[in-house]
């Protein structure tokens, strides 16, 4: 008989590191320097290291991590369509659509990873329309 990992809390330290590890691992991705992503962090460079070295080292934490990049980066391709859609241009329509078609795809497979999966999953913050409304 096996005993099942009972699933922990993450605090809010703990969520505050791993946002920090994500954002590092996006701005690295991009081309950023570590000293570079340590000061828009406001954390040493070593850190920017271990944060990086640390998204890396667990597989499924890697997988977890590049779906939250990847949904931070089409929330940040939604931002500047925000005021053309409510506007009515067509095309920025077109795309908002294209853009939560994707954000749906990324949020369901995390879901399905999740259900199958009895670890710890990665929490991502998703701005809704009523924040995009505030921009």
């Amino acid at each position: 008989m096996t005993l099942k990992k009972k699933p922990t809390k993450t605090t809010v330290k703990q969520q505050a590191i791993v946002d920090r590890r994500i954002r590092a691992l996006e701005m690295r991705k991009a081309g950023l320097t570590y000293a570079q992503i340590a000061k828009s962090l406001d954390v040493s460079e070593r850190t920017v290291l271990n944060d990086i070295k640390q998204s890396v080292k667990n597989k499924t934490n890697s997988q977890d991590i590049e779906r939250a990049v990847d949904l931070l980066r089409i929330e940040m391709a939604m931002l500047p369509l925000a005021k053309d859609v409510r506007n009515g241009d067509h095309k920025a329509i077109d795309r908002w659509k294209q853009l939560i078609d994707m954000k749906q795809k990324l949020l369901e497979r995390q879901d399905n990873l999740a259900a199958n999966d009895s670890e710890q999953t990665l929490r991502v913050k998703v701005v809704s329309e009523v924040d995009m409304e505030k921009i």
